[in-house]
């Protein structure tokens, strides 16, 4: 399904350079269909996956709050994630990388570059 993913979007598979990634994230009620899946760029220097899972770690934790709906986190992401991010993470202090809140070293980048 993966090569179906990059062939269909025509990139070709590079080692850590893509990711094929949920666009409405399995743990906000995402499906893992064809139609939800689609090749999420590891090198774009703004809005990249590592950005994403930002997004997504701050809606999931949102939702466990019950600060937001299922059906509102799915749609911010199905609407366009990037607005999404710039609503919900105002500073890149409110949506630091998951990791960070497990307790990880993480090396933050700006998603504001």
């Amino acid at each position: 399904l993966k090569k179906d993913i990059y062939r269909e979007y025509g990139i070709r598979y590079v080692r850590g350079a893509y990711e094929v990634d949920h666009l409405i994230p399995l743990g906000l009620g995402g499906a893992d269909v064809r139609e939800n899946l689609w090749p999420q760029s590891h090198m774009t220097t703004t809005w990249n996956a590592d950005v994403k899972d930002r997004l997504e770690w701050k809606l999931h934790q949102a939702l466990c709050a019950g600060d937001i709906s299922a059906h509102s986190a799915q749609q911010a992401f199905a609407k366009n994630w990037i607005t999404a991010y710039k609503h919900f993470c105002p500073t890149d202090d409110a949506c630091p990388s998951y990791d960070a809140d497990r307790g990880h070293r993480v090396v933050r980048v700006s998603a504001r570059d």
